[in-house]
């Protein structure tokens, strides 16, 4: 999962290694991103099959996002 396949045709990549016996399992990432490709601190991860759960884990991450910096002005607002 974190540093498996990043980077482009990252979920081919990760199918094309489950044919051949290379993994066991896949799943999904939700990081933040930074400069580096797929290099951000991870927020969210499920080991799980990819299309059965990438929906979901994005807005899941959205909304993780979105609340912290939500705090993050209360937090500064109130000082």
């Amino acid at each position: 999962l974190p540093g498996q396949f990043d980077g482009a045709r990252a979920i081919e990549r990760a199918f094309e290694a489950y044919q051949k016996g290379e993994i066991k399992h896949t799943g999904v990432m939700v990081h933040r991103v930074i400069q580096e490709v797929d290099g951000g601190e991870p927020l969210l991860v499920e080991q799980e099959r990819i299309h059965k759960v990438e929906h979901v884990l994005l807005v899941r991450g959205a909304v993780l996002v979105l609340e912290q910096e939500a705090s993050r002005k209360t937090n500064v607002a109130s000082a």
